[in-house]
Parts: C-alpha cells; sequence; structure tokens
C-alpha cells in the first residue's frame, strides 16, 4: 500500500491533539497518525501538498 500526495483527497490535521488524519478516496480506509511527530508530519504533508502556502491553512498556525 503506498501513499501519494497527489492522492489525498482529505487532511485533517488537529496539532492540538496531536492527531493527523489523511483520506485517499475510495483506495483504503483514513489513516489516522497520533503522537509527538504529529506537528512535523503535518508540516511534512502540508509542504507536500501546497508547497509554500502551507503557511495560510489556519490548522497550523501553532507552526509559524
Amino acid at each position: 500500500l503506498s501513499f501519494w500526495y497527489d492522492d489525498i483527497a482529505e487532511y485533517h490535521p488537529d496539532l492540538q491533539q496531536r492527531t493527523l488524519v489523511i483520506t485517499f478516496g475510495d483506495q483504503c480506509d483514513p489513516l489516522r497518525l497520533h503522537g509527538p511527530a504529529v506537528p512535523a508530519l503535518s508540516l511534512w504533508t502540508a509542504t507536500g501538498l501546497y508547497g509554500n502556502d502551507w503557511i495560510t491553512d489556519s490548522r497550523l498556525g501553532a507552526l509559524r
């Protein structure tokens, strides 16, 4: 099973709860990540999806 940026249908970071949920449409069930690495993984994923425009995502305000 592969997880590619181009296949992401939805991206839901919750930095307060240290949770990241990513959906890939009908390819598989949603991927839920939880733990201390979530802020870094959220930033990494947002950069892969949006490039430098990640900074406009209000859900990632704590990382600015």
